[in-house]
């Protein structure tokens, strides 16, 4: 069974230097930015880039499939 770790689910954040790309393979995820506020639901079509230390959570909407890339400052 696939399931999303829970801390994904709630708030965390990337490491200063470090940005994150989430790519959904299929299926629908909800990414919140926590700081300022915002929501935005992410989809094969819809990458979304994780600036460093943006205090962020994701949500399914329903069955996903998603995987993350991350990239420091070299």
């Amino acid at each position: 069974q696939n399931h999303i770790p829970e801390g994904l689910r709630r708030r965390h954040t990337t490491r200063d230097g470090v940005w994150g790309l989430i790519r959904v393979v299929e299926g629908q995820l909800l990414y919140r930015r926590l700081d300022p506020i915002a929501e935005t639901t992410l989809d094969p079509e819809t990458p979304c880039v994780i600036e460093p230390g943006q205090p962020h959570e994701v949500d399914p909407l329903g069955p996903v499939r998603f995987f993350i890339e991350f990239y420091a400052r070299g």
